[in-house]
């Protein structure tokens, strides 16, 4: 089954932090310029055949301020306007993770207006 990802202004939750995702994609699949996470620029892909939606946050130069976010798209089973993306994502040492907790939760939600 092929799930097309609705593009546009998500709501999201990661670890608690809440605020905006920005998706943007080419046909391929491929998140384009202009797509942001809580303002910050991503990077990554979206397979449609699995709704696996993979992409880095880019936050500063140093490579310990990205973090790495996997998650996989569906949609209410009684309301198809309703979407929903949940997943986790790896966080270094300057984005809050350590050796004993890298890994976060994270939910996106986007109600498409018809």
């Amino acid at each position: 089954m092929v799930i097309n990802l609705p593009t546009g202004n998500w709501n999201i939750s990661a670890n608690g932090w809440k605020g905006s995702l920005v998706i943007k994609l080419d046909d391929n699949g491929n998140i384009k310029s202009g797509s942001t996470i809580f303002g910050n620029n991503i990077i990554g892909f979206y397979d449609k055949a699995t709704g696996k939606l993979t992409f880095t946050r880019i936050g500063e130069s140093n490579p310990e301020n990205h973090q790495i976010y996997t998650g996989y798209v569906f949609y209410d089973a009684e309301d198809h306007n309703k979407w929903y993306i949940a997943g986790e994502f790896i966080a270094y040492g300057a984005t809050g993770g350590s050796a004993s907790r890298a890994n976060f939760g994270w939910l996106a939600s986007l109600l498409i207006v018809p």
